[in-house]
């Protein structure tokens, strides 16, 4: 997960010649500049549906993300395609996210992506080692610090949604506005201004019914562990076409592909998963045990 602070500072993706998906410079070499990067609450992780453990909070709840007010900028920084909002977006229209569990509201900061060369890979987060071509990162910082900048200093000061990315055979009009204007960012350090809408809310799974969360880091230098994630498990879905075109990016090195990290040891965190069935269920067997109640003293 690729950070920037404000609107468009790098922090914690450290300097470019000092990481990289491939070579020396490679992941499994990040903690030798990056000492974090080798602690126990790393992300992305492998998440197995099997073991979590349910949570039952209240369910997530996006606010703004219609996001039609001024059309979003994208940059080609080198490691991804960064979508974040205009320095004049109004600021009482920010996309926030809340409840699912959260501590507080979060405000969005930026969207990237994580893809791979082919569709076989791409996907930071796995499920049950399934990889998805490729995934999506809606970064967002707790409102309580006032600035993205002060809320990577905290643990809580993160929350991400991560999404993954599934190839159908027709196009997802919903990416259309990215995928249109990443032939103008195809060098590194190039940034623009969208030629159309994006609305976010259509880049989230139109099922939010199940997702899971744990306590990570961000998935690039200096992997600071201050990340409340959501790995949302339903895909959504573009095409072939669109996917090929992220991987017409380039860095300084060549094609930007297989730019992800590979999972990290769970260790003793925990996932969580929430379920919508779990509200169901739960008023479901009390209705049940009420009606027997009833009939029992009726006897």
């Amino acid at each position: 997960m690729a950070l920037t602070v404000g609107l468009g500072t790098d922090v914690g993706a450290g300097d470019s010649t000092h990481w990289a998906y491939s070579g020396q410079l490679d992941p499994e070499h990040w903690k030798s500049q990056y000492p974090v990067c080798g602690n126990a609450q790393q992300s992305p992780i492998d998440i197995n549906p099997d073991t979590a453990s349910p949570m039952n909070p209240l369910p997530l709840a996006l606010a703004n993300y219609d996001t039609t007010e001024k059309l979003l900028h994208i940059t080609n920084n080198g490691h991804t395609a960064l979508i974040r909002l205009p320095k004049d977006y109004p600021q009482n229209r920010i996309p926030s996210v809340k409840d699912g569990g959260l501590p507080n509201q979060y405000n969005f900061a930026q969207l990237h992506l994580h893809w791979g060369s082919d569709a076989s890979r791409g996907s930071e987060h796995t499920i049950k080692k399934k990889q998805f071509p490729a995934e999506l990162h809606f970064v967002h910082y707790n409102t309580k610090y006032g600035t993205m900048e002060n809320a990577t200093k905290h643990p809580d000061g993160l929350a991400v949604l991560g999404v993954f990315v599934q190839i159908a055979s027709q196009d997802n009009p919903a990416f259309k506005p990215i995928a249109d204007i990443l032939s103008k960012v195809e060098e590194e350090g190039h940034e623009e201004e969208l030629k159309s809408t994006l609305i976010l809310r259509d880049l989230i799974p139109a099922s939010r019914l199940k997702f899971y969360r744990y306590a990570g880091s961000l998935t690039t230098p200096g992997c600071n562990e201050i990340v409340t994630w959501t790995v949302f498990d339903s895909p959504i879905s573009i095409s072939e076409k669109q996917i090929s075109k992220l991987r017409d990016l380039q860095t300084e090195n060549g094609k930007m592909v297989d730019n992800y990290r590979p999972v990290q040891k769970l260790g003793s965190r925990t996932v969580y998963v929430y379920s919508s069935a779990s509200h169901v269920t739960i008023p479901l067997i009390g209705l049940v045990v009420q009606c027997a109640l009833f009939f029992l003293n009726a006897i």
